[in-house]
């Protein structure tokens, strides 16, 4: 469902970054250290700036703010919200990590599986 606030969220598991993009300004912030399970939910909140102002913000994440079209590009293969289409990024997600469905991505994202996949694919 779209967000009257934020425009676009952008996920890199690895570096543990999330990039959100606010509609009304065009700012992206940056933040840091924001664990798998936080992405999940909040892309998962019902709204997107409800959950932001609510639960997000109270748990401290450092960040950094970029003016509008400023913003570091994130790594290729980052996560979307949201995604350019519900069956291009559920093929995407299912060819990364070779998983039958998001529901098991998140389930080994949970585990750790994910992340270790990913590590061990920089090493190639």
């Amino acid at each position: 469902m779209p967000s009257s606030v934020i425009s676009v969220m952008i996920y890199d598991p690895v570096s543990k970054i999330l990039q959100v993009v606010f509609r009304s300004t065009g700012e992206t912030y940056q933040y840091f250290d924001v664990p798998v399970e936080e992405w999940l939910l909040f892309r998962s909140a019902p709204s997107k700036g409800t959950y932001l102002n609510r639960d997000f913000k109270e748990k401290n994440f450092r960040y950094e703010r970029f003016p509008k079209g400023k913003a570091l590009r994130m790594p290729k293969g980052s996560l979307r919200w949201p995604a350019p289409s519900a069956r291009s990024h559920c093929s995407f997600v299912r060819k990364r990590w070779k998983v039958d469905s998001e529901a098991q991505l998140a389930a080994d994202v949970g585990t750790g599986l994910v992340l270790a996949a990913e590590s061990r694919k920089g090493d190639a």
